[in-house]
């Protein structure tokens, strides 16, 4: 008899748990579908926040090749030696540093 009784309290706390993680999924799901629903001011922005996992992981692996090849990462045109920019974009990056330094 107490043989049973542990197995039934075992079924039930393992339906317990089982039944969290399904809850949980539920909510979760809901959670995607309002997020989803959301209004955006246009539809770039739209598209971005549906895919902008997706996207991220793009930029990070063309910078990278980018930068394996000596091509600068703001353009296609050839970087400076040791530099991830061409010569355009690295004026134009200490220009930026410096209003950055100067607030």
């Amino acid at each position: 008899m107490n043989v049973l009784l542990k197995a039934v309290v075992a079924r039930t706390i393992a339906l317990a748990v089982n039944g969290e993680t399904m809850i949980r999924k539920l909510l979760q799901k809901i959670k995607e579908k309002i997020s989803s629903r959301q209004e955006h001011t246009n539809r770039f922005l739209k598209f971005y926040y549906a895919h902008h996992r997706r996207l991220l992981k793009e930029r990070r692996s063309t910078y990278y090749t980018k930068r394996e090849k000596g091509i600068c990462v703001r353009c296609s045109r050839k970087s400076l030696a040791g530099i991830i920019f061409c010569s355009y974009h690295q004026k134009m990056q200490k220009g930026y540093n410096q209003k950055a330094r100067a607030k």
